[in-house]
């Protein structure tokens, strides 16, 4: 998807600000979803004098182009993205290989996904970036996934 849109909402008499970001579905990965875009809420933003910050939110930024993990739409959240920054991975042009890649929120490559550690644990969980996903160089790689790949080695693994 690709941020196309923020707006910030408060209710008057309360502290609770959230800001509210608009993509546009380029692609979906699993579940359904008809409409051509999806609002979100993230806990946190300025409005006014009023700033309510929330520790380690990254909300995704104004034109950002980015492969999204969405938890739940059906109820508010403070972060709606699945593991928070681990649900968040970005699309970037890498001017040296002259073509699109995936990288993590904070930046580094991904080069594969694991699947067998997907499977053999799916109940504990992960601490920092996803489980499952490669940010080292892999031999059988020549650089970074483009989204392409990536979707298709996920499509592999939610099926």
């Amino acid at each position: 998807g690709r941020v196309i849109a923020k707006h910030i909402e408060h209710t008057p008499g309360s502290r609770a600000i959230h800001t509210w970001v608009k993509f546009e579905i380029l692609d979906l990965i699993k579940g359904q979803y008809d409409q051509p875009s999806i609002e979100l809420s993230f806990l946190g933003g300025t409005a006014g004098d009023l700033s309510v910050t929330v520790s380690d939110m990254q909300i995704p930024a104004m034109g950002e182009h980015g492969i999204y993990f969405v938890e739940d739409i059906s109820r508010p959240l403070v972060n709606p993205l699945y593991g928070w920054d681990q649900g968040h991975f970005l699309v970037q042009f890498d001017k040296d290989l002259r073509r699109q890649t995936v990288s993590t929120l904070g930046g580094q490559p991904v080069f594969g996904l694991d699947l067998g550690s997907l499977e053999k644990s799916r109940q504990e969980l992960s601490k920092g970036i996803a489980r499952g996903v490669l940010t080292e160089p892999q031999a059988s790689r020549a650089g970074p996934l483009d989204p392409g790949d990536f979707k298709a080695l996920l499509r592999g693994v939610v099926q």
